[in-house]
């Protein structure tokens, strides 16, 4: 609560400075994060309406059941959370559970997982945006740096929080059909 308060009182005491950090903050955002990881998130979105979640599934079921406890369908925000990043695996994760596709467990299963820093972050934002050399980016993201360890490490992330967790029934990788229309009176009450 002290540095709350510290810290709202120097935003108060000097305005000028906060608010050229806030504008460099902004620019920032606009001119490397969201360039870098917009194609991505636009691809992801597109496979997504495709179907890609359900072939994903057909092809990864008999690994991601014994393995993770989750049906197939979880592939796709899986492999989008090791590529993209976290941002793309939570949301994707969560679009799949909005469309009824995955239960609620898997959701929050598949949350342990998508917790690293994909290449398309460090390579086009961190690399290519922050440093100016994509090169960098690449360095970053080879074995003797932390995002490959994460990569190493996120299944030990995620691995307890499923170890406890029931296998899940065999469902259908496709999603839930919609309930029937109501039947239509005419006219109004």
């Amino acid at each position: 609560m002290l540095a709350a308060s510290a810290a709202a009182a120097l935003l108060l005491l000097r305005p000028q400075e906060a608010a050229s950090a806030v504008r460099a903050g902004l620019a920032l955002c606009a001119g490397t994060v969201v360039p870098s990881l917009f194609p991505f998130f636009a691809a992801i979105s597109l496979l997504l309406q495709l179907g890609a979640a359900e072939a994903l599934g057909r092809l990864c079921a008999p690994i991601m059941r014994p393995l993770f406890r989750m049906r197939g369908v979880c592939a796709l925000p899986l492999l989008a959370g090791l590529l993209g990043g976290y941002p793309s695996g939570a949301k994707t994760a969560a679009s799949l559970y909005a469309q009824g596709r995955i239960t609620r467990q898997e959701a929050e299963l598949l949350l342990g997982f998508c917790d690293n820093c994909g290449p398309a972050f460090l390579l086009g934002c961190v690399g290519a945006g922050v440093l100016g050399d994509p090169a960098t980016g690449l360095w970053l993201f080879s074995p003797p740096s932390s995002p490959a360890c994460s990569y190493a490490a996120s299944p030990g992330t995620g691995a307890p929080s499923f170890w406890g967790a029931p296998f899940p029934p065999r469902l259908s990788p496709f999603p839930r059909p919609l309930p029937p229309p109501s039947p239509a009176r005419w006219p109004p009450p």
